[in-house]
């Protein structure tokens, strides 16, 4: 059973789950079929082996001239040159070689023939791994920076957490406005938030911050326009304000307003995934966080997009927790659904999602958590089902609840990890 750890001894927690080997080398050998496996040499040589054995004074994907013809390539679907010898490897064994889009594949033997260049799974690493002409086209890589206004200040704020977004005076203009990555890659730099002088914030690619007060990365930004990035650009007002957007049409009714450009602060993405409908691959990270300040049970809904066919749900672990900020009682119940057919958006749903999900969602689970006073209460999950349970097309996440008897700010906050 999940265990509760809370800030104060006094804490109500209760959790339901619910509807719970080698190629042998020949001297002499003919043009391969196959993917590329080695080089080949010539005067007697030894040919370079990969991920086989030698065999009677040849090698894998090489032959020993010696005066004889040198072997030819056999490309299999993207493989590279160098020899391979047609009949020459055991049933089932596999060998790594290159696709037609530069990454690592493998080649596996059948019949005595070297099969295809089989591309790998699609990875968060800005290239296309699986060859199907799209970029980091899944869920996970980036991280959705939202767009808050304070009207009385006249600042704009950006971050990734959607209870801070309505925090402290700022209204939520946009969740999601643009994305970052949500760890380091190669060619990557991190954006900092730096709080300047009267609250306004300032976003940069400067660890320093200028001399400004650094409150640490929010992500990932490029240098340049790879794999499908646009320009952010930077604009200053005149109260210290400084405003990031991704539309050039913007820049310039801002600097009609007022604003001086400060050019392109980096490269974002319009998008959670490449392509036109990225998925997520196992496990899947159900995060969202909501800020509520009245009665009346509000609920935030997001939005999982799961691959094409039935998926196994196996175990859910992570946790939940609700904030208070004043000593009043709240409670929260975390819902987690799926919905079996139908559209379904990544991130954050809009708030007319009815409150308990859309209709035709099917119940996988909830749990409650009850903080009766000031101070965060958080709910350990470590849930495991050894027959699985079947999802299709959409996991939701839902976060329904707040102050209970009078208004105050209470947020809560989901950090779940579903394996399929």
């Amino acid at each position: 059973m999940p265990r509760l750890t809370a800030a104060h001894p006094c804490a109500l927690v209760a959790a339901l789950a619910l509807g719970l080997g080698g190629c042998v080398g020949e001297a002499g050998g003919t043009a391969g079929g196959g993917p590329s496996v080695g080089t080949t040499t010539s005067g007697g040589g030894t040919g370079l082996q990969t991920g086989g054995s030698t065999g009677g004074g040849g090698s894998t994907g090489g032959t020993d001239a010696g005066g004889g013809t040198t072997g030819s390539s056999g490309a299999g679907n993207g493989g590279t040159s160098g020899g391979s010898d047609a009949g020459s490897c055991a049933p089932g064994a596999t060998l790594s070689c290159t696709t037609s889009c530069g990454s690592t594949g493998t080649a596996t033997c059948a019949a005595g023939a070297w099969g295809p260049c089989v591309p790998p799974a699609e990875t968060c690493d800005l290239r296309d791994d699986d060859c199907d002409g799209v970029c980091d086209n899944l869920l996970g890589c980036r991280t959705g920076v939202d767009r808050s206004y304070n009207g009385t200040a006249g600042l704009h704020f950006y971050t990734t957490t959607d209870s801070e977004a309505s925090c402290c005076g700022y209204h939520v203009k946009t969740y999601d406005d643009f994305y970052l990555y949500a760890a380091a890659q190669p060619g990557l730099v991190p954006f900092y938030r730096c709080l300047g002088s009267g609250g306004a914030h300032v976003y940069t690619t400067d660890a320093t911050c200028g001399g400004a007060t650094v409150e640490g990365p929010i992500g990932w930004i490029a240098t340049s326009a790879v794999c499908g990035a646009v320009p952010l650009y930077g604009l200053a007002g005149p109260n210290g304000d400084h405003l990031y957007t991704t539309s050039s049409a913007e820049v310039t009714s801002a600097e009609g307003g007022g604003y001086s450009s400060l050019g392109i602060a980096g490269y974002v993405w319009p998008s959670a995934g490449g392509g036109a409908a990225p998925t997520w691959p196992s496990p899947v990270k159900l995060q969202g966080s909501a800020l509520t300040r009245v009665t009346g049970f509000p609920t935030a809904w997001y939005g999982f997009p799961l691959p094409a066919g039935t998926q196994t749900y196996t175990s859910l672990e992570g946790s939940v927790s609700v904030q208070n900020a004043q000593d009043l009682y709240s409670e929260v119940l975390f819902i987690l659904k799926y919905l079996p057919s139908g559209a379904c958006g990544p991130g954050r749903w809009p708030a007319s999602t009815p409150e308990y999900g859309p209709p035709g969602a099917v119940g996988i689970g909830q749990f409650i958590v009850k903080a009766p006073t000031h101070g965060t209460f958080t709910l350990p999950i470590d849930l495991t089902l050894p027959g699985g349970l079947p999802v299709t097309n959409c996991l939701l996440l839902g976060l329904n609840g707040g102050p209970v008897s009078k208004p105050q700010d209470v947020v809560s906050s989901a950090s779940l990890t579903l394996t399929y």
